[in-house]
C-alpha cells in the first residue's frame, strides 16, 4: 500500500491457564514504540544512522474496535508507551475457561531496517499485532528494549490470511500457500504451537529450496549479497 499501513482483523480465543480468575485480558502494542515520543524507542541511539539510513521515521498500531464474546468494549490503551490493551470482560473468566475476543486495527510502518518496518525492497513485520501478554502473579506488562530480545509470550495456533500486491513474495510463519487473483497475491499460513508470527514481503528477491527430513525449507537472499560475498571471496 503506497501509505505502508496493513489493516487488519484478529480472532483471538484465549484460554485462561493462569489458575486465577481474571477480569480482564491485556494485549503488547509493540508497535508503539516506532512512535515519534515514545519513550522506550525500538531503535538505541548508537544504531540510529544504520537503521534510518534516510532519516527518521514513525510508525505506530491504531486500535480501532474491540469485541469481546460478542460485546463491543470500550478500547483501553495505557501504559508508560501506549504499549498496552486492556479488554474488560463481562463476567470473570474462570481457570481453565475460554473467551473470544476480536480486535480490529490498522499498522502505520515507519522506514526503518528493524523487525517492523519496510526498506527499498522489502517490508517486514515482526511483532506487528496485538499480542496477549504473559501471566505470573499477574500480567506482565515490560515496554519495548533495544537489548538483545525482549519480548516472551505464550505459544499458540495461528491462522492467518495475508493480501498483498501481486508482485510481491511472501516468506512466512507456519505452512503457507498462495494464490494469484486478479492484481493481489492471498496467503493463507497455519501454524501450531509457535510463539508469535512473522512474515515479510519483498518487491525482488532470489529463493532457494530444500526438503531436509521431509520438512521443506526456503532461503529467502538478495542479488547484491550474493555479489558482495562472491567479491569478498574472490577478490
Amino acid at each position: 500500500h503506497d501509505t505502508k499501513t496493513l489493516v487488519a482483523k484478529q480472532n483471538v480465543t484465549f484460554k485462561n491457564n493462569t489458575g486465577v480468575s481474571l477480569d480482564e485480558v491485556k494485549f503488547h502494542l509493540y508497535p508503539n514504540a516506532f512512535r515519534q515520543d515514545a519513550k522506550y524507542k525500538a531503535v538505541d541511539e548508537k544504531d540510529v544512522t544504520n537503521a534510518y539510513p534516510s532519516g527518521k521515521s514513525f510508525g505506530k498500531i491504531d486500535v480501532t474496535k474491540v469485541t469481546a464474546e460478542g460485546r463491543q468494549v470500550a478500547i483501553d490503551v495505557g501504559g508508560i508507551d501506549k504499549n498496552i490493551l486492556t479488554v474488560p470482560l463481562e463476567k470473570s473468566l474462570k481457570s481453565g475457561d475460554e473467551v473470544d475476543i476480536q480486535i480490529e486495527f490498522a499498522d502505520l510502518l515507519p522506514k526503518v531496517a528493524h523487525r517492523y518496518g519496510y526498506t527499498d525492497n522489502a517490508v517486514c513485520f515482526g511483532n506487528w499485532y496485538p499480542v496477549v501478554c504473559g501471566y505470573n502473579n499477574g500480567w506482565k506488562t515490560d515496554p519495548y528494549y533495544t537489548n538483545g530480545d525482549p519480548f516472551f509470550s505464550d505459544m499458540a495456533n495461528y491462522n492467518v490470511t495475508i493480501t498483498y500486491p501481486k508482485q510481491m513474495t511472501i516468506a512466512s510463519t507456519g505452512n503457507a500457500d498462495t494464490q494469484t487473483t486478479n492484481n493481489q497475491k492471498v496467503t493463507r499460513s497455519n501454524a501450531k504451537t509457535v510463539r508469535d508470527f512473522a512474515f515479510v514481503l519483498f518487491d525482488k528477491v532470489e529463493v532457494l529450496s530444500t526438503h531436509v527430513g521431509g520438512v521443506k525449507v526456503d532461503y529467502f537472499y538478495f542479488n547484491d549479497f550474493i555479489s558482495w560475498y562472491s567479491y569478498r571471496n574472490n577478490p
